[in-house]
């Protein structure tokens, strides 16, 4: 991945970030794995909606948070990524009815990539 994703290629670096975000086959590094998530989530990668709400629900991002994971995992879901409604039900379970419809209003302003990054960051900034 890191050969394609060195040439551009953001699918690939969305998939690198994650193994980074993990450290699987590469050494640890978030502060990588977020900047090259960013990349593909500005392209409305669904991937990087889906590895950005697991980082965010797991709490390999500060801070932990279910209702931005769930508005993202269900924005890579309406992309058609595989597994995230899954991860989107999963997350439900786990949550109030208040925190479903934060991540609702959320996912409405999640428009396209560049939007969507500036969403998660508004959110962030205002819940740390």
């Amino acid at each position: 991945y890191r050969m394609a994703s060195d040439r551009g290629d953001k699918w690939a670096g969305a998939n690198l970030g994650e193994m980074m975000a993990y450290g699987r086959g590469t050494p640890k590094n978030m502060v990588e794995a977020v900047r090259l998530n960013r990349l593909a989530l500005a392209e409305n990668m669904a991937l990087a909606y889906k590895h950005f709400g697991t980082f965010y629900a797991e709490g390999l991002l500060e801070p932990q948070d279910l209702v931005l994971a769930l508005a993202m995992v269900t924005r890579a879901a309406q992309l058609e990524n595989p597994g995230s409604s899954e991860l989107a039900t999963q997350y439900r379970q786990q949550m109030t009815p208040e925190q479903i419809r934060k991540a609702e209003a959320l996912l409405a302003r999640m428009t396209d990539g560049l939007t969507s990054l500036k969403v998660m960051d508004e959110y962030v900034s205002l819940v740390r």
